[in-house]
């Protein structure tokens, strides 16, 4: 089987994590609290459901009586499968939604949906036999597929626990010639919306689906969306593989469709379409028509109000298709990005619209992409430096910086831990080969970075951004607190007398803090233990040349002579603030590279 995913996407976002023990305990732990709440979740939706059932039927005598012609509809249908039996049960299900809603949910219960498959059969019987039966019956189907719509997180959590209850999307899978009569008639426009709605119900339906790919594309824009359904749901075929049927040209055209679920469809398809191998983003990122539709409707989406499409911010897919772009192909298409201007609005580039959503608080999605875009920072010359670095880093830092409980329903946490995040991708060392990276400029260039907008010139400024990277060190969001220290750690190594300022903002008690609320194997513990003895070997050695300290006062010899002052052991490690320890040492705490008693140093010690 092909393999769709590209490792090297998870690679760009960020440096790669090592999985210990200790962190595979504390996912797994996590995984658990989640299936707490998917089950808690569950057991409500089921008791909220039956209550709702129980108040349906028996709450109230006018609806016992809605529900009794659609019953004797119903039967009458099953004991004569023709038009006019079709007919009347059509008009009676229009009639009240709520009792439907009741009727055919119960339908599935009954004799283990024994009722609810005969009554697929007959539909199938009378579609085959009567030519006119075709309308009546797919409003039928659609009908009831609408009534009983689950929604996602109940089939996300059914699926999670294995026991998906019997929906009336399987009962239609069942009957292959009642699929293949839904095939005939793409043109009647409640047809895609039923195979769409099959699909999700039904994983097991993309066997049946994907040779009806060709006819799907060529029915496009009206199977849009059924498109966009089989495309996700098929995570076994290869994207090239669609992309041989469905052409680029296809995809600009739904994109541009006047029709707003057509257009959203579109960008979800191309969505899970970048998602996939580098081979099907090349092939999408060669016709410039379609990235200038992209960066078009990227605008349109911020400037026009964020739109949701079936729940889905339409904002939302466009940034994630930025994202897959750039972290696809070892980022060979950043640059190509960051230079495109939109074709009807000249002074307009995908990077002002991505300014204007920061800056709008729009989405918070648009953070992650922002850190892909900036993942080459450091380069020189290369785009994300020239270019990238001055529009989105003073951003990041004013989101880093704010006060606000939260954005567009977001919580102002989430904003922050994605800003330093993003933040500290563009102040790493960027993914290019161990030879690129002995380059001088590239360190250079970093530290440039980092002295231009996290040690400004105003004092006060200064201070802003080391406070806000220093409370994000007791937050319990590890991901945050890790970025957090490693930005702190990049600037202490550029920025010497920036200890100063964070020992003001309290940074030492916080990295204690850090220590006493875990003992896990995490590289947040690391960095935060060589950086409070960078903090404790600078106070002792201030207080060693002010001539208080013991080496100080304590002579030692030298060429048969008395030496007074600070003695040199080998032993002792690297304090000098251009050169921080590594935060790949051994254990987890206080003193390491520090000058040790002889007693300690004598590994061969034994006891007396």
């Amino acid at each position: 089987m092909p393999e769709t995913t590209n490792p090297s996407k998870h690679r760009r976002r960020g440096p790669e994590k090592s999985f210990s023990a200790a962190e595979q305990r504390r996912l797994l732990n996590r995984r658990h609290d989640q299936a707490v709440q998917i089950r808690k979740s569950r057991t409500a939706d089921a008791r909220q459901r039956k209550r709702q059932s129980n108040n349906a039927v028996l709450s109230s005598t006018k609806q016992e009586h809605d529900i009794v012609p659609l019953t004797n509809a119903w039967l009458s249908f099953l004991q004569q499968p023709d038009l006019e039996h079709l007919i009347a049960l059509q008009n009676q299900l229009a009639v009240d939604g709520q009792s439907a809603t009741v009727f055919f949910r119960k339908a599935l219960e009954d004799q283990s949906g024994a009722t609810a498959r005969r009554f697929v059969r007959s539909l199938t019987h009378i579609l085959q036999s009567d030519p006119r039966s075709v309308n009546p019956a797919i409003g039928v189907l659609l009908e009831i597929q609408e009534v009983t719509l689950v929604p996602t997180t109940l089939r996300a959590a059914d699926a999670y626990y294995g026991s998906p209850p019997l929906q009336w999307s399987d009962l239609m899978l069942e009957e292959d010639d009642l699929m293949q009569k839904l095939l005939l008639h793409f043109g009647d426009s409640s047809v895609p919306t039923i195979l769409t709605t099959i699909l999700q119900d039904c994983p097991r339906a993309v066997r049946t689906l994907r040779s009806s790919w060709p006819r799907l594309v060529e029915a496009l824009p009206i199977t849009a969306s059924c498109c966009e359904a089989l495309v996700r749901q098929d995570a076994s075929t290869p994207a090239s593989d669609f992309l041989q049927v469905l052409t680029t040209s296809h995809i600009t055209n739904l994109l541009r469709h006047s029709d707003e679920s057509v257009s959203f469809a579109g960008a979800a398809l191309l969505e899970c379409l970048t998602r996939r191998e580098d081979v099907a983003v090349e092939a999408i990122m060669r016709d410039g028509a379609l990235v200038l539709a992209l960066g078009e409707k990227l605008h349109f989406s911020v400037t026009c109000g964020v739109k949701n499409v079936h729940g889905r911010s339409l904002l939302h897919v466009f940034l994630q298709i930025l994202g897959n772009i750039a972290v696809a192909c070892e980022g060979h298409y950043v640059p190509m990005l960051i230079s495109l201007q939109h074709q009807t609005h000249s002074t307009v580039s995908l990077v002002a619209s991505l300014q204007e959503t920061m800056q709008q608080r729009l989405n918070v999605e648009v953070l992650s992409v922002v850190g892909s875009w900036l993942c080459d920072a450091g380069l020189p010359f290369h785009l994300s430096t020239t270019e990238g670095v001055s529009s989105f880093i003073p951003t990041l830092l004013d989101i880093l910086t704010d006060t606000n409980l939260s954005y567009s329903g977001t919580p102002l946490m989430e904003w922050q831990r994605e800003a330093a995040c993003a933040l500290q991708t563009a102040l790493s060392p960027p993914p290019v080969g161990p030879q690129a990276l002995q380059d001088p400029a590239i360190e250079v260039t970093l530290s440039m970075i980092v002295t231009r907008y996290l040690w400004p010139n105003d004092a006060e400024r200064k201070r802003q951004i080391t406070q806000a990277l220093v409370d994000l060190l007791d937050k319990p969001d590890w991901d945050a607190v890790t970025a957090s220290l490693q930005i702190l750690d990049r600037l202490l190594r550029v920025v010497p007398q920036s200890r100063i300022v964070m020992e003001e903002c309290g940074a030492v008690r916080k990295l204690e803090g850090i220590l006493d609320r875990t003992t896990e194997d995490l590289l947040a513990v690391d960095l935060a233990a060589d950086l409070l003895d960078i903090f404790i070997g600078s106070d002792e050695s201030d207080t060693e040349d002010d001539g208080v300290g013991m080496n100080a006062v304590t002579p030692g010899l030298r060429n048969d002579a008395f030496v007074f002052g600070m003695p040199t052991n080998a032993n002792v490690g690297a304090f000098a603030f251009g050169d921080v320890p590594s935060a790949t040492s051994v254990s987890a705490g206080r003193g390491r590279g520090r000058t040790l008693p002889a007693w300690m140093n004598n590994e061969h010690c034994q006891d007396g």
